[in-house]
This record gives structure tokens, sequence and C-alpha cells, in this order.
């Protein structure tokens, strides 16, 4: 949907390290950089910087919840400046933070598509 231009989604900087590294580990160089390549195009897709205001916002997160990896706070935190209440992430160790609701890939296609 990013890809076709039907959305515009946001995501933290730190994604594309996520992508790459991943892909890296798993499939090998070429591939991570075809994958790092392949996100940075997305035409509709908007990277959040981890600025220090989302740094600092991601601290008090992990001050609040004992059990929210770093990573994911900056995600959240992210998601939280720019005033998005849905992260799309089947990644439920998000659902540690209520301020923002976790919606599942499948779930949030399903939603769009009807």
């Amino acid at each position: 949907m990013i890809e076709r231009s039907e959305i515009t989604a946001y995501t933290s900087t730190i994604t594309w390290d996520e992508v790459v590294w991943v892909v890296g580990r798993i499939l090998g160089g070429a591939d991570s950089i075809q994958a790092g390549e392949r996100l940075t195009s997305f035409p509709n897709l908007r990277f959040i910087p981890a600025s220090e205001q989302i740094v600092r916002a991601a601290q008090r997160l992990v001050a609040e919840h004992d059990d929210l990896a770093p990573r994911d706070a900056i995600h959240i935190a992210s998601a939280l400046i720019r005033m998005v209440d849905v992260i799309v992430s089947d990644d439920s160790d998000l659902d540690v933070v209520r301020t923002v609701r976790r919606k599942s890939s499948d779930a949030f296609v399903r939603e769009v598509t009807g």
C-alpha cells in the first residue's frame, strides 16, 4: 500500500537499521543492501529521525515500563511525537505501552482492504 502510494506511513530511522541488519544476518550483505534500498525508496514512507526529543521520550517510556526494550521505546516515542496512536507491527512487545495501540500487519491489511 505504501509502494502504491495508497497511504503515507511513518517509521523511525532505526527501522532501516533493523531491516538491513536482520536481512544481512539471514541472507547476506548483498540482500541487506537491496532491502535497505527498497525500504528507502517507498514513495510515501517518511522516516522520523531519532532526535534528542525522541530519545528523551524513549528514556521516560523505558523508566515507566520495566519490560520495554530501548529500540521498542524509540519506535513508540517516534509515533507519539508524530501524534500517531496506532502502530502497525507484529511485535507484541510493543503492547506494554497503552498510549499507542498496536495492530498486526494482517489486521491492518484486512481493515483497509475491507
